[in-house]
């Protein structure tokens, strides 16, 4: 059957991957990235060898493909190819990957402190108002505080910003940056005539 098939060209692949033969594992491989349904475990196996071989962004390309496709694994694909792809400054792609991830993980503590990271750091505060808002919520310490309460006050809504801010400045009181937020929240929650 079918999934004999798949399984046999998988075990193959591993044992050569285990003896060092990346080429040809890969070749054994790529049957299995254009089969439906797609082998998650091949894919995994895959990225690996483009890892060890030095190529970041192949395997980048190849965890990102494995996330809607792994039962167990969704969060460690999506973060490496994140890795990747910031390692060689492509923020839109990680967000990409993030992104994806975020459908199956949407109450994440790390996914949107991520996303909103991401979308702060290329000053699209409105996309990362929803994330931050959720960090808000979610968000259990200093630097989740400090990032959804940046972006809150980047997106005026002050009354929302002011207690993780003050959550943030409580957990590092000595961090000016956290300070420096806080007092511009204070002041704009302040009614001036």
């Amino acid at each position: 059957t079918k999934g004999q098939d798949v399984a046999a060209l998988y075990q193959q692949a591993r044992k050569q991957f285990e003896e060092g033969a990346y080429d040809q594992a890969l070749s054994t491989l790529s049957p299995l990235l254009q089969s439906t349904p797609a082998s998650a475990d091949a894919y995994i196996l895959a990225a690996t060898i483009q890892e060890l071989r030095g190529n970041p962004l192949d395997a980048a390309r190849l965890f990102e493909n494995v996330i809607d496709l792994t039962p167990s694994l969704k969060r460690e694909v999506a973060f490496r190819a994140c890795q990747y792809y910031m390692e060689n400054q492509l923020p839109e792609r990680a967000l990409g990957a993030l992104l994806k991830l975020y459908r199956h993980m949407p109450d994440d503590v790390d996914v949107n402190h991520s996303i909103c990271s991401l979308y702060r750091e290329a000053a699209r505060y409105p996309d990362a108002a929803p994330f931050a808002e959720k960090l808000a919520v979610i968000g259990r310490d200093f630097d989740n505080w400090l990032n959804a309460g940046m972006v809150l006050l980047g997106v005026g809504q002050v009354e929302k910003a002011f207690p993780v801010l003050k959550a943030a400045y409580d957990a590092r009181p000595t961090e000016r940056l956290a300070l420096t937020e806080l007092f511009w929240c204070a002041i704009s929650l302040c009614e001036f005539d």
